[in-house]
């Protein structure tokens, strides 16, 4: 019966369908169905860490044995993650790298394993690569990182994989690591300015200037057509208690309210762009329909936060723990 059907309408029931395991009996019934049910197979592939506590033991072996490797043309969506249940402080690798530095005294042999590649952070990044580098150039649709770790640059870096080769993404979601040294030297900087189609963007654990320089790049080449936005834990500026961090420039607009959120309030002025929102009746957000902001400071910016947004298209807000909106 399936066999007769339409090939859209085929594909419509499969849409349908949420469990994997479906799609794979489906293969084994007949050669017919196994050409039409391949790709929805293979259409979202995920990866998971074989254990919370060694999280660059990601699982890719049964997507690169045999012909696995061409079936992953069909991929459009991408998801690695992890649990979130035990190692939640000084969660990334670079943490654990560091305690082996520390075992080993930087001594010959861990200076061999790290130009060797064999580091965990270098193991990570070399088997997500491998893997990334079977899918088709500018096949995927969304991508998400759910460690709770730093992103290697071989992946989302200026010259990374997904900027050069996966320009077409319409949806990313990352959750990176908290307090981890190499970012807040940039070591591992994300680059999103490669981005020009992204209609979701979701980040969870922007702690350093790099991640927020990558935001704001984002937000800046997306905003006229992002339809969700969802971002937590961004750290409180030290002047976002009213102080003035004005250069003393454009001093006619200081008794704007705008002006007050640009000067006052580092996120809403650099990363949201909240500037010019009171003065100009032009939505910075036009199509944003899903907005969900937690632990996000925005003090001094409630009014620009507000008419940057078409609320006549928002159907879901939420605002939690951030500062003046509770």
């Amino acid at each position: 019966m399936l066999e007769g059907l339409p090939k859209e309408v085929y594909w419509m029931v499969l849409n349908q369908v949420s469990d994997r395991r479906a799609f794979t009996q489906l293969c084994a019934v007949s050669k017919t169905l196994y050409e039409l049910t391949l790709p929805k197979l293979y259409e979202t592939v995920v990866i998971s860490s074989e254990s919370e506590k060694n999280l660059e033991r990601i699982n890719t072996k049964s997507f690169l044995i045999g012909n696995s490797t061409a079936r992953l043309h069909y991929t459009k969506h991408v998801r690695i993650s992890a649990p979130f249940h035990e190692n939640l402080d000084e969660r990334c690798i670079h943490f654990r790298d560091i305690d082996d530095q520390i075992k080993h005294n930087f001594d010959e042999e861990l200076e061999e394993r790290e130009a060797g590649g064999r580091t965990k952070f270098r193991k990570l990044e070399a088997t997500t690569l491998t893997f990334l580098e079977q899918l088709k150039d500018e096949s995927l649709k969304s991508f998400s990182w759910e460690l709770g770790t730093c992103i290697p640059r071989e992946i989302l870096g200026s010259e990374g994989y997904l900027p050069c080769e996966q320009t077409s993404l319409e949806a990313i979601t990352l959750i990176t690591g908290i307090g981890c040294p190499d970012e807040t030297d940039g070591w591992n900087a994300v680059d999103l300015s490669q981005f020009c189609a992204l209609r979701r963007i979701s980040w969870i654990g922007m702690q350093t200037d790099p991640y927020l320089q990558a935001l704001r790049d984002a937000l800046q080449k997306n905003s006229k057509h992002l339809t969700h936005l969802r971002l937590e834990h961004v750290p409180q500026d030290g002047d976002s208690d009213g102080s003035d961090g004005s250069d003393g420039s454009n001093d006619g607009d200081e008794k704007s309210g705008d002006r007050r959120a640009y000067c006052r309030n580092l996120f809403a002025r650099e990363c949201l762009g909240l500037v010019q929102s009171n003065a100009t009746t032009e939505a910075i957000f036009p199509a944003l329909t899903s907005l969900s902001l937690g632990s996000i400071p925005l003090k001094n910016a409630e009014t620009a936060l507000v008419n940057a947004l078409n609320i006549r298209k928002l159907s879901h807000l939420t605002l939690r723990q951030c500062p003046s909106m509770e």
